[in-house]
């Protein structure tokens, strides 16, 4: 328009001006400037309580049951529960245009309490408030505590991998010192003592091209300890194998060869049963019992008397030797009290003047 504003235009663009206020004294400021009561709290609290009732009669739908959800419903949740009630429920009004659904009733309340008196606009200055102060730092602590765990984990995951390549490497070098192929260990080690006796064989054959050296360190020995060494001292078991052979071990630690020997192949199918038989875990259908020896008589001579004194390791009590001691219980200890002579006895002062 043509011509300088008038007082009404330049008094509506002065209402159109923003005014800064700090966000934590902004419930203040509504309280002063009257916009609210200074009692908006007992106003919230009683429309609060309508909210509880009401929450618990509004149908399922899934809008509606993410604001159940929610611990309280505030001004704009109520808002949002009106308006899905109003798409489901709101479709007959009465003569005078009011909602004839008993919900919608009571939710258009609702909302009117929170209008009336501005209490809707003192409870989200409260809420802001709150939320700057205290929520927000909260989420942003959370935040930072979440990446550190997120750091924490790539770094323990980075670890772990290099961790596994390398146990993974030394599994495979094991499994190929032990001539394995590490897929199934236990049935592979099992048939690996069945190349034993090959092996055996092998070292008979080439034990006599070392007779040289053991006669030059039965030489070496005799000159050092000056006198030649026993059987028993220079090499038993090198000797047995020279002199016997392919002996088992049972002949090597007695001296006499055992009387009866199971044969290889009904050993490494034995081996293989087992190893099939068993829980890949080490536990197997029968769980594993160690012996103490439980049962076992230890028969010692006695001191002077000639008998054998027997000590009993199970669990049928130790003998203390009482078994020829009378019954009466009532007997107690004699101390011999009566073959004391107590006549050369003299109590003498202390020597302490009263």
């Amino acid at each position: 328009p043509l011509g300088p504003p008038t007082w009404f235009e330049v008094a509506m663009d002065e209402q159109l001006f923003p005014i800064d206020i700090h966000y934590n004294k902004l419930l203040d400021w509504l309280v002063d400037r009257r916009h609210c009561e200074f009692k908006w709290h007992s106003q919230a609290r009683d429309i609060q309580e309508r909210v509880g009732r009401a929450v618990g009669e509004l149908p399922s739908s899934e809008q509606l049951d993410k604001l159940k959800a929610k611990d309280k419903l505030h001004y704009y949740d109520c808002q949002a529960v009106l308006e899905g009630l109003k798409s489901t429920e709101g479709d007959t009004k009465s003569l005078f245009g009011q909602y004839t659904s008993p919900r919608v009733r009571e939710w258009a309340e609702i909302v009117k309490a929170y209008e009336k008196k501005n209490v809707y606009l003192a409870e989200c200055a409260q809420q802001l408030i709150r939320n700057v102060n205290y929520e927000i730092p909260a989420l942003k602590q959370q935040i930072s505590k979440c990446q550190q765990t997120q750091r924490e984990c790539l770094r323990k995951e980075g670890e772990c991998a290099s961790n596994s390549v390398m146990l993974k490497e030394k599994f495979e070098s094991a499994c190929r010192e032990m001539g394995i192929q590490g897929k199934n260990v236990c049935e592979e080690l099992a048939l690996v003592v069945t190349e034993l006796p090959s092996i055996f064989e092998t070292v008979m054959t080439q034990l006599p091209s070392v007779l040289p050296a053991i006669t030059y360190y039965q030489a070496f020995l005799q000159h050092v300890v000056k006198r030649p060494p026993t059987e028993s001292e220079f090499l038993p078991l090198l000797s047995l194998l020279l002199k016997e052979g392919n002996v088992t071990v049972h002949q090597w630690k007695y001296g006499v060869p055992p009387e009866d020997l199971v044969p290889e192949s009904d050993q490494s199918q034995t081996a293989d049963v087992e190893v099939r038989n068993g829980d890949r875990n080490g536990n197997g259908d029968e769980e594993l019992q160690i012996n103490w020896g439980n049962g076992i008589e230890i028969v010692q001579p006695a001191a002077e008397s000639g008998q054998t004194g027997v000590v009993d390791s199970g669990n049928t009590g130790i003998d203390f030797g009482d078994t020829g001691m009378g019954s009466d219980d009532s007997a107690g200890i004699d101390f011999g009290a009566e073959a004391v002579d107590l006549s050369g006895i003299v109590i003498e002062d202390s020597g302490e003047e009263r």
